[in-house]
């Protein structure tokens, strides 16, 4: 029972329901509180948080494997350094593409993201490209280090291309729908990658393709 009570991370669902509790009760300033509303979206609020919480550590079960073993020996081997190179590179275009869909949101707020600060978004769209052409060779890192087949190297690259794709797709539009595409599929890039990549800290166990 206390492994499923850690899998929902409860001290950070608690603080999502905090936030989610204050910004309800601010949008409803100046009108009688609705509790059952606020009940409901409560409630709905921590059930998809909880479920968010368990889809990720299942997504990422070999992910978190590979940190536990590298927090243990006190190294980075090559699988963690591809690891974070992709995470990094990854989180540009997947952020990106929410502050483009929302640019008008975020500008009335007053907030100062890309988007806002150059409106005719073409350096967001610029920052996205890049940072997916870099994500195209570094797909292909995990087979040149031995950590996975070549099967697996054709898969990454199919998945890298159509991730590229949405990418100049939504240099040449710019628009809110564009973004959308980008962030779909920046959702699906990484499942799709980690799993056929299937990197590993050591290429012990491992080989390439005939």
């Amino acid at each position: 029972m206390k492994s499923y009570f850690q899998l929902i991370k409860p001290r950070i669902t608690f603080l999502i329901l905090i936030v989610a509790m204050a910004s309800f009760f601010l949008a409803d300033r100046g009108v009688a509180l609705d509790w059952k509303r606020l009940a409901v979206m409560t409630i709905a609020t921590g059930l998809l948080a909880c479920g968010i919480f368990a889809l990720n550590a299942y997504l990422e079960r070999d992910t978190d494997l590979l940190m536990r073993r590298t927090a243990a020996r006190g190294t980075l081997e090559p699988g963690a350094w591809i690891l974070s190179g992709i995470l990094f590179l990854w989180q540009f275009p997947h952020f990106l593409a929410i502050e483009a869909m929302y640019r008008d949101d975020r500008e009335r707020a007053g907030i100062r993201v890309l988007p806002v600060s150059e409106p005719t978004g073409t350096a967001a769209a610029s920052v996205m490209v890049a940072a997916m052409c870099l994500l195209l060779p570094l797909s292909a890192a995990p087979y040149l280090a031995g950590l996975s087949s070549r099967f697996a190297l054709v898969g990454c690259l199919v998945v890298g291309v159509g991730f590229l794709s949405a990418g100049v797709l939504h240099a040449l539009r710019k628009t809110p729908q564009s973004a959308r595409v980008v962030l779909r599929s920046s959702l699906l890039y990484l499942p799709l990658v980690f799993r056929p990549a299937g990197v590993r800290g050591s290429p012990a166990g491992c080989h390439r393709g005939p």
